[in-house]
């Protein structure tokens, strides 16, 4: 039989302290790493280059249409011709999304005021965090937003 004097020589042993920590990290990893993660969704967006005549200035604009499809609109990219392309690398872990900025400059004159549309077409409806990065001119944006319909944010580039 055990003896009280054996539970509590056990409770104060070294062993009993290194079995609690093991438990005490277990607890703490899996709150910390839940096992139902969503996967990572990556894409590549072709925009749309046209000149800006009434341009805002460097900054980047969200709209979200009723039927869920937002157009990012990114105003006052310079040193692109008519013949240059301006993408997005769209990476969306959970709640995060991380947009890069990639410019091609093209073989003509550049424009002075240029656009790029994009349309993303792949996003559920949700809260999020955003940081939009355009490592060409140096700049960026993090922001929260909020996708529903009829929702438009206009957010200045910095650097």
């Amino acid at each position: 039989m055990i003896s009280l004097w054996h539970i509590g020589t056990f409770l104060t042993s070294p062993q009993f302290s290194v079995l609690l920590t093991v438990v005490d990290a277990a607890v703490v990893d899996a709150i910390a790493h839940p096992g139902s993660t969503k996967p990572v969704v990556e894409r590549l967006l072709a925009g749309d280059i046209s000149e800006d005549d009434d341009s805002p200035g460097q900054c980047v604009s969200l709209r979200v249409y009723d039927d869920g499809n937002i157009a990012l609109t990114r105003h006052g990219v310079e040193g692109v011709s008519e013949d240059g392309a301006v993408s997005l690398a769209v990476t969306v872990k959970g709640s995060d999304i991380t947009i890069e900025e990639r410019i091609v400059p093209g073989r003509l004159r550049p424009m002075e005021a240029t656009r790029a549309d994009f349309l993303i077409d792949f996003l559920p409806y949700g809260r999020y965090h955003i940081l939009y990065n355009s490592q060409p001119t140096g700049q960026f944006v993090a922001f929260p937003f909020t996708h529903r319909p009829s929702m438009r944010v206009t957010k200045p580039l910095s650097h």
